[in-house]
């Protein structure tokens, strides 16, 4: 039996949009092994020149300050994530990865709380002062000193969107204290300093 042609018309829209779901539901979870590279910068997905690796873009979870528990148990703080592409690189505190002891992406999961020993990035501070570099007594945090770009009068894009003008920088050693205006700055809502940007 034919539909009408009006019946089609009103029936096009509907067929289109299932098609694309059912595609990229395919891809989505087709990828498999064969979403993750091995060349001569990766190994299925893990890097082979510096510490991290990368999962598809969505993959949100994987956030700068969050802690990734590795295939061996390992836990390794992120210090970084770069989209690239339909990929996420994720740069880890320590040394590169060794696949065959802390396994691929698809084996790591991502927690909260502290690192192992040796994961864990040297300017992420928690102790009486700081709160994962965040200043527990003062609007502001703390970085390594070679963080380029920092200075008087610019203006730092917190996690949450909130921009904070930069009212001076201090360096002691190699740190570099960043002081802000407004109020003192909470990590459950503005993060942390590997979640700022520059304005």
């Amino acid at each position: 039996m034919q539909g009408s042609p009006g019946m089609w018309k009103r029936l096009w829209p509907v067929i289109v949009v299932v098609v694309v779901v059912v595609l990229a539901s395919w891809w989505v979870f087709s990828r498999g092994d064969d979403f993750y590279v091995t060349d001569e910068n990766w190994d299925r997905g893990v890097a082979r020149r510096w510490p991290g690796y990368y999962v598809p873009l969505e993959s949100r979870e994987h956030a700068a300050g969050r802690v990734v528990k590795l295939g061996n148990g390992e836990k390794r703080r992120i210090t970084q994530v770069v989209p690239h592409g339909p990929y996420l690189h994720v740069h880890l505190a320590g040394k590169p990865l060794d696949q065959k002891v802390h396994g691929y992406p698809k084996d790591y999961r991502i927690e909260d709380g502290p690192a192992s020993p040796g994961g864990e990035d040297p300017f992420i501070i928690t102790d009486a002062n700081w709160d994962r570099s965040v200043a527990r007594r003062w609007a502001g945090f703390v970085v390594s000193a070679e963080k380029s770009g920092l200075a008087q009068d610019r203006t730092v894009v917190l996690k949450n969107g909130e921009p904070r003008k930069v009212l001076r920088v201090e360096q002691k050693g190699p740190y570099l204290n960043v002081y802000l205006d407004g109020p003192r700055l909470d990590p459950a809502v503005h993060g942390i300093p590997p979640e700022y940007t520059l304005k």
